[in-house]
């Protein structure tokens, strides 16, 4: 019997061939967990929001999300974070090697039209 994520593999492995990037979004969140990321093949590791909002408030937020960007590193993944909209925020990243991030630091959240003007 084929399992669910026996087809979720092969057509992970398929979209590598063609050259697209394989990102695990929403890290530790909802349906995405520890499994997934020695399971699937993976470029990527995309840390939710939820954690970049609590970065750098308290010791114990810092230290998760340190953890999480070298537990991805330890895996030869890229570390992206999302959410980021702060300056604090964007300096704690970028020292603890974060690879990449995006949010409202950069940039408001455009629609299609406001984005091909």
């Amino acid at each position: 019997m084929i399992c669910k994520t026996d087809v979720a593999t092969e057509t992970l492995l398929e979209a590598r061939k063609l050259g697209s990037k394989v990102s695990l979004d929403d890290f530790e969140t909802g349906h995405s967990s520890l499994s997934y990321i020695s399971g699937f093949p993976i470029n990527q590791l995309k840390i939710d929001k939820f954690f970049v909002d609590k970065t750098p408030s308290s010791d114990k937020d810092r230290s998760l999300l340190i953890t999480i960007i070298e537990m991805g590193h330890g895996l030869s993944l890229k570390v992206l974070a999302e959410g980021v909209d702060s300056t604090k925020k964007l300096e704690f990243l970028n020292s603890n090697g974060c690879d990449t991030y995006y949010g409202f630091i950069f940039a408001p959240a455009l629609s299609v039209p406001e984005l091909t003007k």
